[in-house]
């Protein structure tokens, strides 16, 4: 992009898709930490930071930076039945809920490895 100046500071200003995240001010050496405290929604983000120049540096654009956002996963497991006996067979039920949860589950008991479940 070619630079273009605007009055002269030390911001920075984050967007997503065009849409302000927020201003930060750049540190003696140029460079800043943007946390942001808003949640981005699912799917993909573009996200974009313009410097807006100072008396010595053009501003300038960066390139763009896509950031996806995918769901979480949570998981569940019951056993039937509870309690068992000693050499009793015990039934495991495992729910793992997200967007298309695929792959598989470990099964464990410490120390070691129950089983794998696909």
């Amino acid at each position: 992009m070619v630079g273009y100046r605007f009055e002269p500071h030390r911001d920075d200003t984050f967007y997503d898709d065009g849409i302000v995240l927020g201003f930060v001010t750049l540190n003696s050496t140029g460079q800043t930490t943007f946390i942001t405290v808003q949640a981005l929604t699912l799917g993909n983000h573009a996200i974009t930071t313009e410097y807006g120049g100072d008396a010595n540096d053009y501003g300038s654009t960066s390139p763009l930076l896509t950031q996806t956002v995918i769901l979480s996963s949570t998981i569940a497991v019951a056993s039937f039945p509870n309690p068992s006996s000693v050499g009793q067979s015990v039934t495991f039920i495992v729910l793992v809920a997200g967007s298309s949860p695929k792959g598989a589950v470990l099964l464990k008991m410490e120390p070691s490895h129950l089983a794998w479940l696909r």
